[in-house]
């Protein structure tokens, strides 16, 4: 779309940039700007949604781009806060899957594959050494990137 033309090609310029300097050396670097793509992807779906009156729903998508703006700048202050990210992510996984199970015991809803799947996940004796509460969330990355004033606004 062409309204969103430049941003897109500012986007691909800078994930140039990043494979030239050795995005290898550069993890936390190329996550931030992930989460700076991100928001500019939200951005334009924002734009769309209140051009066509989806006010609730551009402010939950705003909302998430504000925890990406979060992260973004966790991410740059400390570059130790990805891995606490990762592990953020990596206990999340299987507690959202015991919800799923459990809702999928009363409604039913994965497909025999996704449940076998999901059971899988879940029972994999190998993830026993996953974090279990590493205490990174959106308010911690918030915190950590100095924006804790934009956390709770509307």
């Amino acid at each position: 779309m062409k309204k969103f033309s430049k941003a897109e090609g500012l986007i691909t310029q800078a994930a140039k940039i990043l494979d030239a300097l050795g995005a290898s050396q550069l993890e936390e670097k190329r996550a931030a700007s992930l989460f700076g793509a991100a928001i500019v992807e939200n951005s334009k779906a924002i734009i769309l949604l209140l051009e066509s009156g989806f006010y609730n729903e551009a402010a939950s998508v705003s909302r998430l781009s504000l925890e990406h703006l979060f992260n973004m700048g966790a991410i740059l202050k400390n570059k130790n806060n990805l891995d606490k990210l990762k592990n953020h992510s990596k206990s999340e996984i299987p507690k959202q899957l015991g919800y799923i199970l459990e809702n999928h015991k009363k409604h039913p809803s994965l497909t025999p594959e996704n449940l076998d799947l999901a059971q899988a996940y879940v029972s994999d004796s190998s993830r026993a050494n996953d974090p279990k509460n590493p205490g990174f969330n959106p308010y911690n990355a918030a915190e950590e990137a100095g924006l804790n004033f934009l956390y709770n606004s509307s």
